[in-house]
């Protein structure tokens, strides 16, 4: 399902909050950051890690309140698994 980005910023869908290390594989259209968080991975929508386009250095913590956003708002993320912190995906 393809949504404009207006769409993507109003949770429309809900929201999910991942607070653990566990792999989370949920199609989601935006990552809140609610705590410094250490990505481990941000799969796209074919399954593949693209953790580096979206933070320039995947060792350390992305602070809290930051906004991560698929590049294209028709090509949602399709998983995830943290390091560390806490994040909320809008679905």
């Amino acid at each position: 399902m393809s949504r404009t980005w207006s769409e993507i910023l109003v949770p429309v869908n809900g929201t999910y909050t991942v607070a653990t290390s566990a792999s989370r594989t949920k199609v989601f259209y935006a990552i809140n950051v609610t705590a410094d968080t250490v990505f481990s991975e941000i799969l796209n929508d074919k399954g593949v890690n693209v953790a580096s386009t979206y933070v320039d250095d995947v060792t350390t913590a992305v602070k809290a309140g930051t906004l991560i956003t698929p590049l294209n708002a028709s090509k949602p993320f399709s998983g995830i698994k943290l390091t560390s912190g806490q994040v909320t995906l809008v679905l």
